[in-house]
């Protein structure tokens, strides 16, 4: 199975963009999570990753363009997420 194509810099993804991955990943983890405490933390940390990118977002929104939109980015985490799924 190929691997998703990484991205060569953090930098090449807007950070609100980033932000929001780093929200749907800590979703991901809260939906799997057993223990009761744990998912709450999980879902604790996508709120404030939420907020963040809302934040980033807004200061972002005059000068930065996503070239190939949020759906690119989301589908290169859902890969991601799937390998790393797979290995354990």
């Amino acid at each position: 199975m190929a691997q998703p194509r990484r991205l060569t810099h953090e930098s090449d993804i807007p950070r609100a963009a980033l932000c929001r991955l780093k929200a749907i990943a800590s979703e991901q983890r809260a939906k799997e999570a057993t223990d009761p405490a744990v998912r709450q933390d999980w879902e604790e940390l996508a709120i404030e990753w939420h907020l963040a990118a809302n934040l980033a977002g807004s200061a972002e929104a005059p000068r930065h363009h996503e070239p190939h939109g949020i759906g690119y980015y989301i589908d290169h985490l859902a890969g991601a997420i799937h390998s790393v799924a797979h290995r354990g």
